[in-house]
Parts: structure tokens; sequence; C-alpha cells
């Protein structure tokens, strides 16, 4: 019976019990937030054998709607391990696409859109999702409507864009739709800073005022052609480790020291990689040398995994621009730890750049506790911009 085993999957996400679970009420009214949702199309995916793709798991979606989606890939043979077409919406999803640019509506997802001030557009950092962004979007003034970009590789057939830059241009599009009048305000997480800054600089371009530009702890070290990408995507990988294993518990969490000098012996062994190849030179990699089980091809961890690869790609590769907006800059940085700012961060902005260090890992600054402090000081920043 798949509605049952689709209810009971549902049931362990939420930690509650199946009897308690209504076949018909929106997943998202049950409690279900977007690092639930990841975890319940991993879980779905693992007990059913199926690729399935992250938009059957829409804003209204419930138990019922799932389970007919499960019934109708499992009895037409959409399996993750053998279908041609799981395969080729596996590359589909997460390589640079070839086709046409245009934006996919449903990339910008309304997170809260009620409230008295002028919105929030928060992009997604890499890998495309935006579970990260919901804790903070909690913590933001109940009055702020806050939107989000996700990745167009999670909500259209295209596949994610061929550059940062195309990328850029369907989210300021989206955005300028979205408000068409008044002074926008956006932000980004880690690699999403990119991304809006170069959505800034679209939307510039098109005449529309830019309030304020957030980095969210961008890795703004890239900005300067000295920094070593090999020492950067150690740190890459060891916040990615820290990420998959305590945030959403997908992969076997490891000893910190093991974790450092992993990520330092993973880094040489794909540096010779070609790009392209990176993503699964390192699960192979992992699996033979840390005991980290193998993410089947089309899965949705796969696709996240791609896109994961193919942002940080985007990332090293990042060409600034110079905005006249005011460009906030908020570092994570570990206790103990230092982070130099480089010269070309003064740069990014013809009228003002602003630095804040909050103190914590990575993804640790976008949860509770410290997702507070963070929400407390953009909701500052917002209100002086405002006044300007």
């Amino acid at each position: 019976m798949v509605l049952h085993h689709v209810r009971e999957i549902v049931a362990g996400v939420l930690r509650t019990s199946a009897a308690k679970l209504e076949n018909e009420r929106p997943l998202k009214e049950m409690g279900l937030d977007s690092l639930m949702a990841f975890e319940l199309l991993l879980r779905v995916e693992q007990g059913f054998g199926i690729s399935l793709p992250p938009t059957k798991l829409s804003a209204g979606g419930n138990i019922k709607k799932l389970a007919e989606v499960v019934q109708g890939m499992v009895t037409g043979g959409a399996g993750a391990g053998g279908a041609g077409s799981a395969a080729a919406g596996s590359a589909g999803a997460t390589q640079a696409s070839q086709s046409a640019d245009g934006p996919a509506p449903d990339c910008l997802v309304p997170l809260r859109s009620e409230g008295s001030q002028p919105p929030l557009f928060i992009i997604h950092g890499a890998g495309g999702l935006l579970d990260n962004v919901e804790p903070l979007m909690a913590a933001l003034p109940k009055t702020l409507p806050v939107y989000g970009l996700q990745s167009r590789a999670h909500a259209d057939e295209r596949g994610e864009h061929a550059t940062l830059e195309a990328a850029a241009r369907d989210y300021a599009r989206l955005i300028h739709a979205q408000q068409p009048e008044g002074a926008l305000r956006i932000a980004g997480f880690s690699a999403g800073g990119f991304f809006a800054l170069a959505a800034a600089h679209e939307l510039e371009k098109l005449g529309r005022k830019v309030a304020l530009v957030g980095l969210l702890d961008t890795a703004v070290e890239l900005l300067d052609p000295s920094t070593s990408r090999l020492d950067f995507e150690q740190r890459h990988l060891v916040e990615m480790h820290r990420y998959l294993a305590h945030d959403l518990g997908v992969i076997p969490a490891l000893p910190d020291a093991q974790v450092h000098e992993l990520s330092a012996r993973l880094s040489a062994a794909v540096a010779s990689v070609p790009q392209a190849q990176r993503a699964m030179a390192k699960r192979k990699w992992l699996a033979e040398n840390a005991g980290m089980p193998m993410v089947e091809e089309g899965t949705y961890l796969d696709r996240f995994l791609r896109l994961f690869e193919l942002h940080w790609q985007f990332m090293a590769e990042i060409r600034p621009v110079s905005l006249s907006a005011p460009v906030h800059v908020w570092l994570a940085v570990p206790p103990g730890e230092k982070r130099v700012m480089p010269d070309q961060v003064k740069q990014l902005s013809r009228s003002a750049v602003q630095t804040t260090i909050l103190t914590g890992h990575h993804y640790e600054i976008m949860n509770p506790p410290a997702v507070g402090t963070l929400a407390r000081q953009i909701a500052t920043a917002l209100r002086r911009a405002g006044e300007k």
C-alpha cells in the first residue's frame, strides 16, 4: 500500500504518529519545513527506489498527492537505479543548461508574502535550496515579507543556467516582476551572495534602485585572484561535511580532526580532475577512504551534490561587480579563527560597504540561536537603508 508507506515516512520525518496525520492537509501546515522536505524526498526515494523530482513536493502538496506521484512512478518503472529517464533527469537538473535562458516562475518562493514593509529577497546558497533560509525568515520581523529564490534546477526541467550571470538575470526579472516599484532589498547566503550581487547589477542596469545588498557569509576571499582555490576548497569541504552530517544527517559524522585531514587529502586528490567530473570523483574518494556510502545516481541527494559542485565552480570563477547600492557583508568566524577581508570587497559598492563579524561556523549562523542575532542585524540594516 503506497499511501500507507508514504504516510509512515511523513510521520517519521515530522517526528509524530501516523495516526495524527491528515492525508489531504498540506504538509507545510503540518510542520514540514524546507530541511524536512529534503529529508522526506530522500526517504521516499530510498523507500521506493525511485528518483523523485523536487518539484513534485510543492508548497500545497499533501500525503495523498505525494502517494499518487509515487504510485505513478513505481508503476511506470521510473526507478532511480535503472530508468534512462531518471538518469537523464539527473543530468538535466544539475549540469549547466544549454537550452534558452528564461526565468522559471517556481524559482520565486513566497516564504512570507504578507507584511507592511517592502519585501526582502533572499537567494539560495550552493546546492540551490532554501532550507537554510527558513530559520532566518522566522527570526526576522513579522512585518517583513520574505521571498526566496531557489535554483532553476529544482524548479524546471531545463536545469541550472550555464553561468552565474545568466541565473542572476533571471532572478532580477523575477524580483522586478514581483516588486515593480520602490527600492529593492536583496540578500544571499553563501554562494547566494554572489548571485545577489549579480542580480542587483542587472536590476541597476534596468534603472531600478537597490537599497541594500546583503552577503551572508559569502566567500568574499574569492574576489582576490591570489586566493588559493585549493586552500579554500578544503574549508568548503569541512563546512559541507558539517552540513550534510550534522544538519541533514545524510552522511556519517566524523571527528573534526579526521574531517580536516580528509578534506586536505581529498582536495589534493581531485585537483587535476576535470571540473565536470569532480562531484563523482569526490564521492568515490570518500566511499573508498572515509567509509561514506555511495550516493545512487539520479537520487535527490545526487542532484543536490552535483549542483553544489557546479555552484562551487561559479564561485571559484566569480567576476566582481561594482554597484551603486550599499553592500553589507556578514562574516561567520569560528572561535579562535581569523578571516582576512580582501581589498576587492571595498570595490563592491560605489557608496558604502559595511562588514559585521558573527561568531560561529558557516551554517551555524543560519540556525538558532545564532540566527536571532543575524536577523536583528539585518532588520537594523534594512531600517537604516530605508531612511536614506
